[in-house]
């Protein structure tokens, strides 16, 4: 990420182009860099890049709604008790050789949330508002594509689409043979960890 400052959107659509790689996949890997800005953001080398990122994130939110993911790569692959006994290892090597307790990190996620959510950990609501009204995104539009990129609406987000937790600071893994409950389907299933710390209430 120390590179980024020299990056240029156009050496963004280079590599794009020259991988083939289409539009939808930069949708699907929405997630992944949601969860990325939330875990790196609190590193001050980065935090007034990803600020900008941020706010043009809330833009684009606003205007377009949330990314969509491809289904058929979407979901979870729920931890055996192999797994969980395999992350257990892992997180004892490396409290004994680094002395840091990795449960108590950042970037943990209950099993079967969608790993979507609205605001960062370090960038609470009323942050993300007063930079939006002090430092305003303009959207590009382009009116020679017709309908495939309208232009920016002031349309609100739907957070119905954006039901889980966002990543919180302190987690608790449980240990093996433990199960929760799915409470859309009833169905219970071996957890990797579980949350301690709620996400801000949902906008009424």
């Amino acid at each position: 990420m120390g590179a980024a400052a020299n990056t240029t959107i156009q050496d963004v659509d280079d590599v794009l182009i020259d991988n083939c790689i289409p539009p939808t996949w930069i949708d699907h890997g929405y997630t992944y860099g949601l969860n990325f800005i939330n875990f790196n953001i609190a590193n001050p080398s980065y935090c007034e890049l990803l600020d900008t990122i941020d706010n043009e994130r809330h833009a684009r939110l606003r205007a377009y709604g949330t990314p969509l993911a491809i289904p058929e790569w979407d979901g979870w692959q729920y931890p055996s008790d192999q797994d969980i006994a395999c992350l257990h290892d892992i997180l004892d090597g490396e409290k004994l050789t680094a002395g840091e307790d990795f449960c108590n990190n950042r970037g943990w996620a209950i099993v079967g949330t969608t790993g979507i959510f609205e605001f960062l950990d370090d960038r609470r609501r009323n942050e993300v508002q007063e930079s939006a009204q002090s430092h305003p995104v303009h959207l590009p539009s382009f009116p020679e594509l017709g309908n495939a990129f309208p232009p920016p609406t002031s349309s609100l987000v739907d957070h119905t689409t954006m039901p889980s937790t966002s990543a919180v600071d302190h987690t608790t893994v449980l240990g093996l043979g433990e199960t929760d409950m799915d409470m859309g389907t009833g169905t219970e299933f071996p957890p990797l960890v579980k949350l301690n710390t709620p996400a801000d209430d949902l906008p009424t």
